[in-house]
């Protein structure tokens, strides 16, 4: 007797449903695919180009530059390096300072200038002395600009930068070197021993003490 067997032949295997020719490419998504891939290309371009940034100027902080020293027309002389230069609008309150002659060099640099003039940001340090840090030094006004053979830039422990030129070197009061190299080749000979009892010092004031 013969029975009935149910066909398995399902036929040939259906193909995977294709987009239509007129679909967009917003329906099927691939345009945000672009956007985020583009985003964080962006994204990766803008910390490289910070870090980039951080970098050198971090680094131009710890890389001394040259030392300048100024004679303004008011008699003053700064040393100090510079920071910063720029082009600025002078006011008339900030003329009113200025030397007949300042005034008179500016007008002659106004008209190629459209009306600016130049000044530079000093780093001049010595802050028990002066009260300050930095100056602002207008071009006009300086008389005489130089680079010292010694001047010298000191990192002290408090008050910050000093700038000056090496006058002599003393040892208990006495002046043993009167000269811009020889003090500061005892100046030399005598740091480390001087840094050691300082380091000493302090370890004994805040441990042992």
């Amino acid at each position: 007797m013969s029975m009935p067997v149910a066909s398995t032949n399902q036929g040939p295997p259906r193909k995977a449903p294709r987009a239509r020719a007129g679909t967009s490419l917003l329906a099927q998504g691939e345009n945000m695919l672009w956007l985020t891939g583009g985003a964080l290309a962006v994204c990766s371009v803008m910390i490289v180009g910070f870090l980039v940034l951080v970098l050198a100027q971090g680094t131009a902080t710890f890389w001394p530059k040259p030392l300048v020293e100024v004679t303004l027309d008011d008699g003053r002389v700064l040393l100090g390096e510079v920071t910063r230069a720029e082009r600025f609008t002078p006011t008339p309150e900030t003329m009113a300072g200025w030397a007949e002659e300042a005034r008179r060099r500016y007008q002659k640099e106004a008209a190629a200038r459209g009306g600016e003039s130049t000044r530079r940001l000093v780093r001049t340090g010595n802050f028990e002395l002066t009260g300050t840090h930095f100056e602002w030094i207008d071009d006009v006004t300086v008389v005489r600009e130089s680079r010292p053979d010694w001047a010298t830039l000191l990192e002290r422990r408090a008050w910050g930068r000093f700038y000056g030129i090496p006058k002599e070197f003393r040892i208990d009061g006495e002046p043993v070197a009167t000269s811009p190299s020889a003090a500061w080749r005892e100046f030399r000979r005598h740091h480390d021993a001087v840094a050691t009892r300082f380091e000493r010092r302090y370890s004994l004031q805040k441990h042992d003490f």
